[in-house]
């Protein structure tokens, strides 16, 4: 059987589960050593907090950088800042 034909029987089945069992299918799916998560809140700012829980000092440090420039030039990001210096 290929995994086309599978997975069209698959979905299905998995549209018709509750949200809780959804996210329990794709936390066994995913594992706990993916590196992936599954966001179930509605809110951004918990969301956030999440990701950052989860960064290294290097990402985190690089995060902190980008918010610092941004709030010390007025809001212009580090792309834009990049875009321009490339012009």
């Amino acid at each position: 059987m290929n995994a086309r034909h599978t997975l069209e029987k698959v979905l299905p089945v998995v549209e018709s589960l509750s949200s809780e069992e959804k996210v329990e299918l794709a936390q066994r799916l995913l594992g706990s050593q993916s590196g992936l998560s599954v966001v179930v809140e509605n809110n951004f700012l918990q969301w956030m907090v999440k990701q950052i829980d989860w960064m290294n000092r290097d990402e985190l440090s690089e995060i902190l950088n980008a918010v610092s420039y941004r709030l010390s030039t007025k809001g212009q990001s580090l792309q834009d800042r990049d875009l321009q210096a490339n012009l």
